[in-house]
């Protein structure tokens, strides 16, 4: 029973670490189509292409949370695992 509980848990971190990759990697490297997406849209730079700078520049935070959640998924595997 143990064992299943956490092969689900491993499975879903593991989804959300995926989510959270794309996520950052969508930000860290979609910026500057973002940021044309703003340009062309507004002819200044509005509150949209701040929030888009911002996120450009958090976006290492997501990829290092996905970083954090996997290596706790190894660590509850080495334990509880197997």
């Amino acid at each position: 029973m143990v064992s299943r509980g956490i092969d689900l848990f491993t499975k879903i971190s593991i989804i959300l670490a995926g989510i959270f990759v794309i996520i950052g990697l969508v930000f860290k490297y979609g910026y500057n189509v973002f940021l044309w997406i703003g340009i062309f849209t507004s002819k200044k730079h509005t509150r949209t292409t701040q929030i888009i700078k911002y996120f450009a520049r958090k976006s290492t935070i997501f990829i290092s949370l996905a970083i954090t959640i996997l290596i706790l998924v190894f660590l509850v595997n080495v334990f509880y695992g197997r």
